[in-house]
């Protein structure tokens, strides 16, 4: 959803950013629509980077913009699960997130993912961070899967809620 918690602005300004210091080389594709879509499509035609930055709209089935991607970047500032997140994961897409109540208690910086402080510049750091770095890559990509098959089966939820019920 593109909505003011997302900060896909942040994206926007990251390719921004990116073009000027001559490093932009990939392309960020926006999935989802919502209230923003026309404030952010008005952004990215002002800056003239509808190459660097295409909105997708809403897709009934996003799963091969995410399988195919070399990385999903994650701008809320607001998550309470962190589902997308872990749907890359679970598709061996390494992510750069943004910190947030639910996705820092899974991912582990370095680990499992790039997590990055709710800033322009630290999601720049952090997109730099593991478009340059393949072994981080691919650490990523297995220990995502990792994270999934030990910490998110159905049985490990049941028992998490169960131990919070008795509590």
């Amino acid at each position: 959803r593109i909505v003011a918690d997302k900060h896909i602005e942040n994206v926007v300004e990251a390719a921004v950013r990116r073009r000027a210091d001559g490093r932009s080389k990939f392309t960020r594709y926006v999935v989802g629509d919502g209230e923003l879509y026309d404030d952010i499509a008005k952004r990215i035609s002002e800056a003239n980077i509808e190459e660097q930055v295409i909105l997708c709209g809403r897709q009934a089935n996003p799963y091969p913009y995410i399988k195919y991607a070399d990385m999903m970047i994650h701008t809320s500032h607001i998550e309470s699960q962190g589902l997308v997140i872990q749907e890359a994961m679970a598709l061996g897409t390494p992510c750069v997130v943004t910190r947030s109540v639910g996705p820092s208690e899974f991912i582990t910086d370095g680990k499992n993912g790039v997590m990055v402080e709710p800033t322009v510049d630290s999601l720049i750091d952090g997109i730099y961070r593991l478009a340059e770095d393949t072994a981080l890559q691919a650490k990523i990509i297995a220990n995502g899967r990792a994270t999934l098959t030990q910490g998110f089966t159905p049985q490990v939820v049941i028992e998490k809620i169960e131990k919070l019920i008795a509590e």
